[in-house]
Order: structure tokens, then sequence, then C-alpha cells
């Protein structure tokens, strides 16, 4: 029976088959692409929110007594640019639903870093590295704009439509 904390030492069984990075350095990767696996899960649960204030606000749209124009313009290309941002996520759904080969996205990226270690202690490759720090760039660009959405755009076209007289919607107070 344990009754209290006991220091136990782990030794590798078996050497590598490969030579590579020393642990300190694979942890810290290990780190690196587990946050930028967090960002991305959070830009991915972002988007989701803007897609159903979207479809919220098409509904409010069609039921305010204002004339169309300047709402729908305004709405179509944040559902536009929501489209945009959710293809560099993920890439295009369409070719992915049949298979056909698609540019690499944010989430292949990811997909090949975390791949390429995820059963190895070896250490990440060139190859590894590149991909989370293409992943890295190509986030920063995306984050901004879900920022821009969600703080400035969808706010204030829901400001707009509340001094339009549009009936209440998600995210409004």
């Amino acid at each position: 029976i344990l009754d209290r904390p006991v220091d136990i030492e782990v030794n590798r069984m078996t050497a590598p088959a490969l030579q590579g990075a020393d642990m300190a350095e694979v942890v810290q990767f290990w780190e690196e692409l587990a946050a930028v696996g967090g960002q991305v899960s959070a830009a991915q649960y972002a988007l989701g929110d803007i897609f159903d204030d979207i479809a919220t606000l098409e509904k409010v749209i069609a039921a305010t007594p204002a004339a169309p124009g300047d709402f729908d313009a305004r709405l179509a290309k944040l559902k536009s640019v929501a489209f945009d941002l959710d293809q560099a996520l993920s890439g295009h759904k369409s070719k992915s639903e049949v298979g056909e080969y698609d540019v690499h996205r944010i989430t292949s990226w990811l997909l090949h870093a975390y791949g390429g270690v995820s059963n190895a202690s070896y250490g990440p490759t060139p190859s590894h590295r590149s991909s989370l720090n293409n992943a890295q760039q190509a986030l920063e660009p995306v984050r901004l704009l879900l920022n821009q959405m969600l703080e400035q755009e969808l706010p204030a076209l829901r400001s707009a439509l509340t001094g339009s007289d549009a009936p209440w919607g998600r995210g409004q107070v």
C-alpha cells in the first residue's frame, strides 16, 4: 500500500531506432504544437458561432420592415468572408467530400505535424517544423479577421438592425 509519494526513475528498455533531438526539444515542440492546436480549435468554434449569428441575422433581416438592400449586402459580405475563413482553416469542403486533392490548409499542416510526432520520441523532422510554422503563419490573418467579425462587424450590423425596428436576435441586448 502506498501511503505517500514514491520517487521512481524510468529507463529506456531499448535504444531508439533513429537518433533524434533531445527530449527537452521534443517536449518543447509538443507543447508548441498543442498550443497551436488549441488556437485552431478556438478559431473553428468562433467560426461556428459566426455562422450561427449569420443564420440568425438572415432571419432578422427577412423580418425587418426596412427595404432590402444595405443590410442584405452587408450580411452577404460577412457570409462570404466567413466561408473564406472556413476554407483557410479546413480546406474546400466539396473537394474533400469526393477525395480530390486540395492545397494545404491550416488543419492539414497541423495534421502533418501531429502525425509525424504523435507516436515518436526522436523529435520533429524539418518537415514537421515547417508544417507547424506554416500553420502558425496562416492562422494569424484568420485570427485577426475572426476577431474583427466578432468584435466589430457583427455587432455593428446588429446595432444598425436594432435602429431599424428589426426583431430581436441572438447577440442583442
